[in-house]
C-alpha cells in the first residue's frame, strides 16, 4: 500500500467517533489440521486441549484437526491490568480498541500498552502454530509472565507481592478434563488430593501443602496454581515456588531467563 493511501485511511479512522470504529482483525492458518500455541518452553502433548485455565474457564484452548479439518485457536489475552487486548477467536485474530496499537510485521504480531511497552508478542509460524513471544497477563487475582524460553505463574498477595510458580516440566498425556496450567481454589485442590492420593507415581511435603501426582498433576494447594492439572502423566525437571515483587521477576524473565526458576526461590541470579 501506498504511504498516501495509508495516510487517507488513518484521517477517515480518525474522523470517526469510536463506536462507529469496527476493531482490527486477521487470519491465522492452520489448514493443515494442526494447532499448536509454544508458551514459555512449557512442552505438552496434543492431546492437552486446554493450555490455560481460570476458575474453571478455558481462557487458551487449542484443538488440532481431524479428518482434513484445520486446527482450531480460541484464547482470550489481557494485560498487566487484566484489561483484554487480543482475542484469537477459532483462528482469527481480533484486537482491542483501547490498545495504544497493535503492530502487525511478517510473522509478528506485537500489542503495546505505549510507547516501549509491550504487552503481549506472537509469533505466527504456519502453518499451525503460535509462539508467545511476550506475554504479561492479569486475570483478576492471577498473572501469567512469559517468554519464548521460560514462564512463571503466580497468584498476588498483596500489592506488588506475587507468590510465582515456575515448573520445567514436558507434559505425555492428557485426560479429558486436562490443562497445562490452571488457576483454582485450595479447597479444590484438597478435594482433589483427596480423591487421587495413592493413585499413580507421587511426591509431597510432609504437610501436602505441594504434592507431585502423576494423575492430578504439581498442585501448590495453598495458592491453588497447578501445572499439569489432570493431565496423567509429565517428566518434571524444575519446580521453583516463592515470593517474589512483579517487577522483580519481569526483570529476570527477560535479563536471565534460563535463571527464572533459581530466582523465584532464592531471590537471587547466578
Amino acid at each position: 500500500m501506498s504511504k498516501a493511501f495509508v495516510m487517507a485511511s488513518y484521517r477517515k479512522i480518525q474522523a470517526q467517533q469510536q463506536s462507529e470504529i469496527l476493531p482490527p482483525v486477521g487470519p491465522l492458518d492452520f489448514h493443515d489440521g494442526s494447532a499448536e500455541l509454544m508458551i514459555g518452553g512449557l512442552l505438552y502433548n496434543p492431546a492437552v486441549q486446554t493450555v490455560l485455565r481460570y476458575h474453571g474457564e478455558d481462557l487458551i484452548r487449542v484443538v488440532p484437526g481431524r479428518n482434513g479439518e484445520p486446527g482450531l485457536i480460541s484464547a482470550v489475552f489481557t494485560d498487566e491490568s487484566g484489561c483484554d487486548v487480543l482475542h484469537l477467536v477459532e483462528n482469527e485474530w481480533v484486537g482491542s480498541l483501547s490498545n495504544w496499537d497493535i503492530e502487525v510485521v511478517g510473522q509478528r504480531l506485537t500489542v503495546r500498552r505505549e510507547r516501549g511497552d509491550i504487552s503481549l508478542q506472537l509469533r505466527l509460524d504456519p502453518p499451525g502454530r503460535i509462539v508467545v513471544e511476550r506475554l504479561d497477563m492479569r486475570i483478576a487475582d492471577g498473572h501469567v509472565l512469559a517468554t519464548e524460553q521460560t514462564y512463571a505463574v503466580g497468584r498476588h498477595i498483596t500489592d506488588g507481592t506475587v507468590h510465582w510458580v515456575h515448573a520445567g516440566i514436558q507434559i505425555r498425556r492428557s485426560s479429558p478434563l486436562g490443562a497445562a496450567i490452571e488457576f483454582t481454589d485450595p479447597e479444590t485442590l484438597e478435594t482433589r488430593d483427596v480423591q487421587l492420593q495413592g493413585t499413580g507415581q507421587e511426591l509431597a511435603t510432609a504437610d501436602r501443602r505441594v504434592v507431585m501426582n502423576s494423575n492430578a498433576g504439581v498442585m501448590v494447594k495453598p495458592i491453588g496454581i497447578v501445572i499439569a492439572s489432570l493431565c496423567g502423566g509429565f517428566d518434571l525437571a524444575e519446580l521453583a515456588i516463592g515470593n517474589q515483587s512483579l517487577d522483580e521477576i519481569r526483570r529476570v524473565i527477560l535479563s536471565h531467563p534460563g535463571e527464572l526458576g533459581r530466582f523465584i526461590s532464592t531471590g537471587k541470579v547466578a
